[in-house]
């Protein structure tokens, strides 16, 4: 939760660093998982898309550019750029791949980025695991509100049948009336 709410900022911000028609940029790193700054500003971890915006001097230019870039590996590699000059492609997508510099820790951020594939995975299956309940509640809902349904209808027949049995059995007791004078 947190992680989206940083995203989220991370979102405005870049919107503001690089100006207005635009696209996205996706961000990976080798490995996934590390920390993406821009301007200062943490936006998240890799893989990470963020939209951006093209202002017309950028249009006339062919390209746009975020300075400052900063990526950090939980190891505490760090890979740091001036400047990324991007095509201005107005509703464009485009990805940007960082790979680690030779620092110590590797196996620390490639069993860091197994872990955060494995907690994708188990989101994913819960999110699979609450809309499957859900459409069995749906099902079941309306299963039962069928079966709602027809037991009125039976009971409804039955009340019928019943008036019915009523009526002749009363037709009966009447002719038995007539018999008997």
């Amino acid at each position: 939760m947190e992680t989206r709410l940083y995203e989220a900022l991370a979102i405005c911000l870049l919107l503001l660093l690089v100006g207005c028609a635009g696209g996205e940029t996706r961000f990976h790193s080798i490995p996934e998982g590390a920390v993406f700054f821009g301007d200062g500003q943490r936006f998240g971890q890799t893989p990470i898309t963020i939209p951006y915006k093209i202002t017309e001097e950028e249009k006339r230019q062919g390209f746009f550019v975020v300075n400052d870039i900063k990526v950090r590996w939980s190891s505490g590699a760090e890979l740091r750029i001036d400047t990324i000059k991007f095509p201005a492609i107005p509703g464009g997508s485009q990805t940007y791949t960082f790979e680690r510099p030779s620092f110590p820790g590797l196996d620390k951020d490639v069993e860091y980025e197994l872990r955060l594939k494995e907690l994708e995975l188990q989101e994913r299956l819960r999110t699979e695991e609450i809309e499957l309940r859900r459409s069995e509640l749906k099902e079941k809902k309306k299963s039962t509100k069928a079966l709602k349904e027809h037991d009125f209808k039976t009971q409804n027949k039955l009340r019928s049948l019943k008036h019915k049995m009523d009526y002749l059995e009363i037709q009966r007791q009447n002719e038995r009336l007539r018999n008997q004078r």
